[in-house]
């Protein structure tokens, strides 16, 4: 990870994870009723050949955290279920889900790690 880059959101410092020509990756902490006020502050060294004028953020909950569930994992989906997505829900499926009945997205997202065999 490229200590020429530092990245904010909403004056909390947001950890590297990766960095490359077109992207950088990194992790926050919890999303607070702050967020989205502060906006993103991204530095970046000039020797570097990415384009600090286009930025954008997402926060997204892990399909493992309780706080995604109502912040008790007795809600979390179980083998048979149907689970929902709704508007504005973003979900990193960050473990194997169970086999669920089905899965509606209504306006929500889930995002898989190109890196992991889920």
């Amino acid at each position: 990870v490229s200590s020429d880059v530092s990245v904010k959101f909403d004056g909390v410092t947001c950890i590297l994870q990766s960095t490359s020509t077109t992207q950088i990756t990194c992790k926050t902490g919890a999303k607070t009723d702050k967020a989205n006020k502060d906006g993103v502050e991204v530095r970046i060294k000039k020797s570097l050949a990415l384009n600090p004028n286009k930025k954008t953020m997402t926060y997204m909950d892990k399909w493992s955290s309780k706080f995604t569930w109502g912040g008790d994992l007795k809600n979390k989906p179980v083998e048979g279920d149907l689970a929902v997505l709704t508007e504005g829900q973003i979900i990193y499926l960050d473990e194997s889900p169970p086999k669920l009945r089905a899965l509606l997205l209504r306006g929500g997202h889930l995002v898989f790690d190109d890196n992991q065999d889920l």
